[in-house]
């Protein structure tokens, strides 16, 4: 398993994503936050099977010059790797894929580091076919013989994206990671493997962004792995922790498209940063909003670990039975209000005149100074948000000791 981050918009410096934010691919690489390995028995020692470290090697791979891709993959711990940072300074793309690699058990080679880079296109994953050894020999002779002599490693990614180029990545993207998972699907269920298929995956040609978030419909204690996407101008913190390190805010641009495995800032808004439904297809475009397809496999009902977000697949739609993304449905359930987050709500208000002022108004960036006073405005705010609900927690424990109190020095009523 493995954590990842995909980008389409105006062409950026690779670091502004990269390793800049406070919980950037690169803080990811060392300490992920939403990482479980149920199927491991190396994760059982960690609460909720957590595995933090992605440590077995990292990759890059970007839309360049004149439409080719670049490649750049490692062995070494994306943490530790001066020429990773040194590099994504200085590339500049509209479109690439970064990925750190966590494979305990798996082979650690170059060859199996992802994204992978073939006839165009760029691919990348984090999940796993569990019993993979049982369907190799099968999955491997679905691809096509033109194809097979350019599989370099031994990994289930690589293999499933060879299937994908076989179905016709290359024409119809959406229709040919379809057919790849129900291929997946189909061994497993003629193996009787009854360990689930995880998948998220991002691919592109440079052009247009296809991400997938899956897992195997009869999975009834198991979640698909996480995914979020974000569309639109928003504001990255940059540092170590909220307020810490440099205190800088980094300002993506107002067309920038960004999946990610997690959210890249340690404090984030589900406005900013939304969970993509299990079983979900999206496409994003240049200049357009993502859409966002489920995926229906012919006959079959239900299935997936429920929860939050659409960890669940569920044929008829995505959770809740709402078309597409949630981002785009209006028909959520109503909102759990916490004391905390109310007593706060002005603050979040002035942030989101703060951030519409940024989005439109381009003038407040040319003042001098402008965009400095607004950085500093907004993490004034982020504090006093911060202490306001310290201030309230202790407020509430004080009339918890105080109803203790009355308790004990009331009268009792006779009897």
């Amino acid at each position: 398993m493995c954590r990842w981050i995909a980008y389409m918009g105006s062409p950026i410096t690779l670091d502004t994503v990269l390793t800049r934010p406070n919980h950037s691919l690169l803080d990811q690489s060392l300490l992920a936050r939403d990482l479980q390995l149920p199927s491991l028995e190396i994760s059982s020692q960690f609460r909720d099977h957590a595995f933090p470290t992605n440590g077995d090697g990292f990759g890059l791979a970007w839309s360049g010059v004149n439409g080719t891709l670049g490649q750049y993959r490692e062995i070494t711990p994306a943490w530790d790797s001066r020429n990773l940072r040194h590099l994504a300074a200085q590339i500049s793309s509209g479109c690439f894929l970064a990925h750190v690699r966590a494979a305990p058990g798996g082979t650690i080679a170059q060859d199996n580091c992802h994204p992978f880079v073939h006839a165009g296109w760029m691919f990348q994953h984090n999940g796993d076919i569990n019993g993979f050894s049982a369907v190799k020999r099968e999955l491997t002779f679905d691809v096509d013989p033109e194809l097979y002599p350019f599989i370099r490693g031994n990994s289930d990614t690589e293999v499933c994206f060879f299937l994908a180029l076989t179905y016709g990545l290359a024409t119809d993207p959406v229709q040919a990671l379809t057919r790849m998972i129900l291929r997946v699907e189909q061994a497993r269920r003629d193996r009787g493997l009854a360990e689930p298929f995880r998948a998220t995956i991002a691919t592109s040609d440079g052009e247009r962004l296809y991400v997938l978030r899956w897992v195997s419909p009869d999975a009834t204690t198991v979640r698909a792995p996480s995914l979020y996407h974000s569309f639109g101008p928003m504001t990255l913190h940059v540092g170590v922790g909220f307020g810490a390190g440099t205190g800088e805010l980094e300002m993506l641009p107002d067309d920038a498209q960004l999946v990610a495995s997690e959210p890249l800032e340690l404090h984030w808004s589900k406005r900013h940063w939304v969970e993509i439904p299990a079983a979900t297809v999206g496409v994003f475009a240049p200049g357009r909003s993502p859409v966002f397809t489920p995926l229906h496999p012919p006959g079959g009902s239900g299935g997936g670990a429920g929860g939050p977000g659409g960890g669940q697949n569920n044929w008829g739609g995505p959770p809740g039975g709402a078309p597409g993304c949630p981002r785009h449905s209006r028909s959520r359930p109503p909102a759990r209000v916490d004391s905390g987050v109310a007593a706060g709500a002005p603050l979040v208000l002035m942030r989101r005149v703060i951030e519409a002022l940024q989005r439109g108004h381009p003038f407040v960036r040319d003042l001098p100074g402008g965009m400095g006073l607004l950085a500093l405005v907004e993490q004034t705010l982020g504090f006093l948000h911060v202490a306001f609900g310290q201030i309230h927690r202790v407020f509430q424990a004080c009339l918890v000791f105080h109803a203790s109190i009355m308790r004990q020095i009331s009268p009792k009523s006779p009897r």
